[in-house]
């Protein structure tokens, strides 16, 4: 007995030294929205956002749509906020804590990400379909597109992004770092990173994401489970009353 007891206590302390416990899903939620903004379901059901609802809590394989005029505010917990521009959209791939990642196919987002990622050996990944940004604690801004004339780019003004080029077939992430920027490629060279050009008008927007970024951080309030069913469920009889 005292074997299998030391036996289950090393394989306990095993899995919890290599990670291999399921990590805390991070709570998702649109916290602000102007314009048309809608919410679309992995099934590809689209519903519109009624101000009501806001904050939402969002769940993986859902997208956020802008539509124009338009905008939308993401919280990743108390500590990250992202904002969608007009005509986007942000796909949530995965909001495992440790490794969280993002789509965005089109559009632009900026990003102010105060948590530091790497002190806490956590990831955060943009995907768009030229390159996969990994984040580490930074604010930047990132356009995608599917103009293979001119497929997006990323500009970083704080902290360090590191970019890998997935559509060119590079595996070595590229460093952009703060005050620079990179403009994404399909074909031809590498590209390289330089001083923040055509990222530069990013900077004004990024002052007014700053400030409410600190308004959503200190208002937040964890939801449980339970609350964010509640809220997600008002939302679905709002939808079916409307039909």
């Amino acid at each position: 007995m005292r074997k299998r007891s030391a036996k289950t206590i090393l394989s306990v302390l095993t899995c919890l030294s290599l990670g291999q416990w399921s990590h805390a899903e991070r709570d998702a939620r649109l916290s602000h929205a102007t314009g048309k903004v809608s919410i679309i379901s992995a099934d590809g059901t689209a519903t519109i956002v009624d101000p009501k609802d806001v904050p939402l809590p969002l769940q993986v394989g859902e997208t956020v749509a802008t539509d124009a005029p338009g905008s939308a505010t993401i919280q990743l917990d108390a500590e990250n906020t992202v904002e969608l521009d007009a005509k986007s959209r942000l796909e949530i791939k995965d909001l495992d804590s440790a490794w969280t990642k993002l789509s965005l196919p089109f559009g632009r987002i900026f990003a102010k990400i105060e948590e530091k990622l790497r002190a806490k050996d956590r990831r955060m990944n943009v995907i768009t379909r030229t390159a996969v940004l990994a984040v580490r604690g930074t604010e930047f801004a990132v356009e995608a597109s599917d103009d293979d004339a001119d497929p997006g780019g990323l500009g970083v003004f704080e902290g360090k992004v590191e970019t890998e080029f997935t559509a060119l077939g590079v595996t070595t992430p590229v460093e952009v770092s703060a005050d620079q920027e990179v403009v994404f490629a399909r074909s031809g060279p590498l590209p390289r990173p330089r001083a923040i050009e055509r990222f530069a008008l990013a900077r004004q927007r990024m002052v007014m994401l700053r400030k409410r970024h600190s308004k959503l951080r200190k208002a937040w309030k964890q939801l449980s489970s339970r609350r964010r069913n509640q809220i997600r469920q008002r939302m679905r009889s709002r939808r079916q009353g409307r039909r």
